[in-house]
């Protein structure tokens, strides 16, 4: 199978497929795709062969050296490359998508949106707090198209993240929880929080 030919079977394994999509090997189960990011101490590369022993379909890298296996995909940048597969998954969906902000209380509210909404709709949402730029991708990307709601957590420590997000996301509906004194080191004021979060 040509290299192009395994790069579309596995976006579509991505767009198609829900909660696919790992950053931890120790996370990876059959079927799973692994995600070989840069951490603070290792890199995910290490981990492709491991992760591939624990069953991942595809493991994605930013590393030619690595691409000697048809599961293993290379692109140049693994955030851009999610960002074009996030927005194209987002056009596809059809359902409601909640964005929940705020400087407390994004978790506990995504968690009761969702303890209430699951007991009538089909439902996706993060599992975790997955609030960051990496956390916001994975979570859209393992969306279910075909469940009416979709719950996101977006979080910001500094100018302009909220507004990049939310043009990934693009939430039908908003909820901002609260302004609180958190990450003042780069906004300097809470005046400043109720600007980004806004």
């Amino acid at each position: 199978m040509s290299i192009m030919n395994i790069k579309n079977k596995f976006e579509n394994y991505i767009i198609y497929k829900k909660n696919k999509i790992k950053f931890s090997s120790k996370d990876i189960q059959k079927g799973d795709i692994f995600l070989a990011l840069k951490g603070k101490n290792t890199h995910g590369n290490k981990f492709l062969n491991l992760s591939i022993q624990n069953g991942a379909k595809f493991c994605l890298t930013d590393n030619k050296n690595y691409n000697k296996n048809e599961k293993i995909i290379y692109v140049k940048n693994i955030f851009e490359y999610l960002v074009e597969l996030a927005l194209k998954k987002r056009t596809l969906y059809k359902g409601k998508v909640i964005g929940i902000t705020g400087s407390a209380g994004k978790t506990t509210l995504k968690e009761t949106l969702s303890f209430f909404l699951k007991k009538n709709h089909i439902i996706s949402y993060s599992q975790k707090s997955y609030n960051n730029e990496l956390g916001v991708l994975i979570s859209l990307l393992n969306l279910n198209l075909k469940s009416s709601f979709a719950i996101f957590e977006i979080g910001t420590n500094n100018f302009g993240e909220i507004k990049s997000l939310t043009k990934i996301v693009q939430p039908t509906e908003i909820f901002i929880t609260n302004i609180q004194h958190t990450h003042l080191e780069n906004f300097k004021s809470t005046k400043n929080i109720a600007k980004e979060k806004s």
